[in-house]
């Protein structure tokens, strides 16, 4: 059983959940799981950006490559992406296997077109070399794609690219933490 719920209350120092559930058979069937001993887990989710921060994200891209493009050179919205992705965007540092190196970045960009993989150099550890493992804007909270949006907008700025106005910004940004829907539809 797997649920959600943003009720919990606090009395005596004990922790209550208000659990929804579709029928009294799911909570007689929970109440017998925790009676045989099994645990029950409570996790944290964080809220996801919106899909107008998804959608900003890449007007201003489109935007920036647009005023970077020139008569002989093309920049495209993915280019501008990528490169705000690995800026100002997150990423785990790992040692992987030298002879491994290739595979992992294969597999690690088949998830997206923001899923990039940097060779930092020789690890530590004898035979293995670090990169940085950058994840796609779809694994952004609101915190996340919102520095990532404050970066496109500096770089807009300093190319001359159009911008929504600050009080617009401030509008998505309020948003985005009250909406935790995200367009899943495209991986990034």
């Amino acid at each position: 059983m797997k649920f959600t719920t943003d009720r919990i209350n606090v009395f005596g120092g004990m922790l209550q959940v208000q659990v929804p559930f579709r029928s009294i058979d799911d909570l007689i069937a929970l109440q017998e799981c925790c009676s045989k001993g099994k645990k029950i887990t409570v996790e944290l989710k964080r809220e996801r950006r919106s899909r107008d921060a998804n959608a900003y994200c890449w007007v201003l891209c489109h935007s920036i490559a647009k005023k970077l493009s020139k008569e002989h050179v093309r920049v495209s919205a993915v280019d501008v992406y990528r490169k705000a992705i690995s800026e100002c965007g997150h990423c785990t540092i790992l040692p992987i296997r030298e002879t491994a190196v290739d595979h992992f970045k294969h597999i690690w960009t088949a998830k997206g077109i923001g899923w990039i993989v940097e060779d930092l150099g020789a690890s530590k550890l004898s035979g293995y070399v670090n990169v940085a493992a950058y994840h796609g804007s779809s694994t952004y909270d609101t915190a996340e794609m919102a520095r990532l949006i404050d970066g496109l907008v500096e770089e807009a700025k300093a190319v001359g690219a159009e911008t929504l106005p600050p009080a617009e910004l401030a509008r998505l940004k309020d948003e985005w933490g009250d909406n935790d829907g995200a367009d899943q539809s495209r991986k990034r």
